[in-house]
């Protein structure tokens, strides 16, 4: 939560800090809650923690579905860290606006991204595509929409696809790309993943 409000330049323009426990652990939620009050004014602040205590991604996902009505939401997990100050929500907008095709911008820049492109007013970005070749040799396994940090218009999410599949969360993203859809990436920013592989799925005793 620091490094968002430190290095995300126009993070003002946040509307709301929603924050959807995955119900993971009393000691997180303690944690984030802590964090959350810190950083942030406490009335823009919403906790969103499911009555039955069901945990899992998916569930927390399409809780997000259920109680935001933003077009736009940045979407960040717990254990991803920003070392770098940018500005990242207004430029995503902006991608997003002039591409009809692009509904997420990733705020992690991966190599196997390609098709360097500019807006109108140069903002420099990248489209993610598959059947490219990394530096590697192996080709690009592209599944549509990623989970990473991202700006992602939730509202044409909402309406086209609805809810997550809770038995395969990242499955309900694929479907995305051979729709037609992609995701762009801005350039120069890369957030530190800190926390273990699959990490949220391995705490809930989730399928991926």
């Amino acid at each position: 939560m620091k490094g968002f409000h430190d290095n995300c330049v126009d993070y003002k323009l946040v509307s709301e800090v929603v924050w959807a426990d995955d119900h993971s652990s009393n000691e997180d939620f303690k944690i984030m809650r802590d964090c959350l009050y810190t950083y942030f004014d406490m009335s823009k602040v919403r906790i969103l923690r499911r009555v039955d205590g069901s945990k899992g991604l998916g569930h927390s996902l399409n809780s997000i579905l259920d109680n935001v009505n933003t077009q736009y939401t940045y979407h960040l997990e717990d254990d991803f860290l920003h070392n770098k100050q940018a500005f990242q929500i207004m430029p995503s907008i902006i991608i997003m606006k002039e591409f009809a095709n692009i509904k997420q911008v990733l705020l992690n820049e991966r190599p196997s991204f390609f098709k360097s492109v500019k807006t109108s007013n140069n903002i420099n970005f990248k489209i993610w595509e598959t059947g490219v070749i990394q530096d590697n040799g192996e080709p690009v396994k592209h599944f549509g929409f990623t989970l990473n940090p991202t700006i992602t218009d939730l509202q044409f999410y909402r309406e086209n696809y609805g809810y997550f599949n809770l038995t395969d969360v990242e499955s309900s993203y694929s479907k995305s790309y051979t729709d037609g859809y992609r995701t762009a990436c801005l350039d120069g920013i890369k957030l530190i993943h800190i926390g273990q592989n699959n990490s949220s799925f391995h705490l809930n005793g989730t399928n991926r």
